[in-house]
């Protein structure tokens, strides 16, 4: 493995560990919500919101590196 495969190899597990916390806090702030606590659900949302906003700026990174590799 070379040392651009395994920069590829760490941002794909990034991306995953960060949809598998997505899906984590997401299905918090469901059960939370049918539960009726409101607390709980707004901060699993929150974290969300976040986590969200991390992929985004990971996904504009990762395009913008594979962009440049091609030239």
């Amino acid at each position: 493995m070379t040392g651009k495969d395994g920069y590829f190899l760490a941002k794909r597990q990034l991306g995953e560990s960060l949809a598998y916390r997505i899906e984590k806090y997401e299905a918090e702030a469901k059960r939370a919500e049918a539960d009726g606590d409101v607390h709980k659900h707004i901060a699993a949302k929150s974290r969300v919101d976040e986590l969200e906003k991390i992929r985004s700026y990971v996904r504009n990174v990762m395009l913008w590196d594979t962009d440049n590799d091609k030239n």
